[in-house]
């Protein structure tokens, strides 16, 4: 059964509270993409040069598109804002931004960053080894469209990495932090190469301390790569659990994907009950705990437990690219503090609903007053 968000956030504050939790003292080492994110909507009806009606819903536009065929259409779009993007980008400011110690390693731009991540560069450590992707968002009441052009991730691979961060500086960066994070596999071909080449030539060289340094993972819509492909993927993770605590985050729709890939599509299709979706994804994998966020709340499989969350969920957000992000670095740092996995789930959907709100991630004074008192 679900614990309702207002008495999960609470019992998370106490628990802040109560260890006299300090993000500051959480190292964390997050890669490997970036992306500029060109956030639009879609014109359903322009009344003047400055107002339209925007296209509501995903499937209002999936309306429009369908009687485009055989003929033609036009659909206008419009800017609404232009924002660093990315998985690893975007889930290293939030850590930043609620006062974790950051380096972000990821594709930010050659030879200096775009000035898109200027907020990034400025409070975190960040190491960039080739040019940023581009994504066009188009944001609706019920969810998104991403349309990515990945070109400069195409040639990524560990080869390339060690040119800026060479194994020698990767051991440094790790052996000092609680929490890895290399998220965005899909959009990186040679992502689970460069895993396996992690394992060989660094992990072995951390001290000891696995209990205390987490791995965290997000495959990031595996849709478009094959069944093989996200298996063989998905094996690899296991191979990091004698280094780290190891964990693989999913939203719904990446659960149900991973539950096919792994033969368990009944059990994981979105119809099925989250909690029945979290237990068969866990007992699939060899890892530490799974973690899945819907939009409305939160599960995880920890320790042989099931956790779910009820979320602070808003009909209207302002900004939707980046939520699942934001979970991840509220739920992260959340377990490097220790918090267990309650919390952390709490901090996760707490982080994202004050993001979707305020179309920005919060420090760690305001994610403090968004669990005591939040505005629902």
């Amino acid at each position: 059964m679900a614990v309702p968000f207002l008495t999960a956030a609470r019992e998370a504050a106490q628990a802040l509270h109560r260890v006299g939790a300090r993000p500051q003292s959480v190292r964390a080492v997050i890669g490997l993409d970036g992306f500029v994110d060109d956030i639009l909507s879609v014109v359903a009806r322009r009344i003047d040069p400055h107002n339209f009606v925007p296209v509501a819903t995903i499937s209002e536009l999936a309306e429009r598109i369908a009687a485009a065929a055989g003929l033609s259409t036009n659909m206008e779009l419009v800017l609404r804002t232009s924002k660093l993007g990315g998985n690893a980008p975007i889930m290293a400011l939030a850590l930043a931004k609620a006062g974790a110690a950051v380096t972000c390693i990821g594709t930010l731009g050659l030879p200096e960053p775009d000035p898109i991540f200027a907020e990034l560069v400025e409070l975190a450590h960040v190491i960039s080894v080739a040019n940023p992707g581009r994504t066009q968002a188009l944001e609706f009441n019920d969810g998104k469209l991403m349309l990515g052009r990945l070109e400069n991730l195409y040639s990524l691979s560990w080869e390339s990495l060690l040119r800026y961060v060479p194994v020698p500086r990767w051991i440094e960066l790790c052996s000092g932090a609680q929490l890895l994070a290399l998220v965005n596999w899909t959009m990186i071909p040679a992502m689970t190469d460069i895993w396996r080449r992690f394992l060989a030539e660094v992990a072995p060289q951390l001290p000891p301390g696995q209990a205390s340094r987490i791995a965290f993972f997000d495959l990031a819509d595996p849709q478009k790569r094959s069944e093989d492909e996200i298996r063989e993927a998905l094996a690899v993770l296991g191979q990091f659990r004698p280094y780290f605590a190891t964990y693989l985050g999913l939203n719904r729709k990446e659960a149900a994907e991973v539950g096919r890939a792994l033969g368990l599509a009944a059990e994981t299709q979105p119809s099925a009950p989250l909690e029945e979706a979290t237990r068969a994804l866990a007992a699939g994998l060899d890892v530490d705990g799974v973690i899945i966020h819907p939009t409305d709340r939160a599960s995880a499989w920890i320790g042989g437990t099931y956790y779910e969350v009820e979320g602070p969920y808003t009909p209207t957000p302002r900004l939707t690219t980046g939520a699942g992000d934001n979970f991840n670095a509220g739920c992260c740092l959340g377990l490097a503090l220790g918090l267990g996995a309650q919390n952390a789930l709490a901090m996760g959907v707490a982080t994202s609903g004050f993001y979707v709100r305020h179309a920005a991630s919060p420090s760690f004074e305001q994610l403090g007053q968004f669990l005591t008192e939040p505005v629902l």
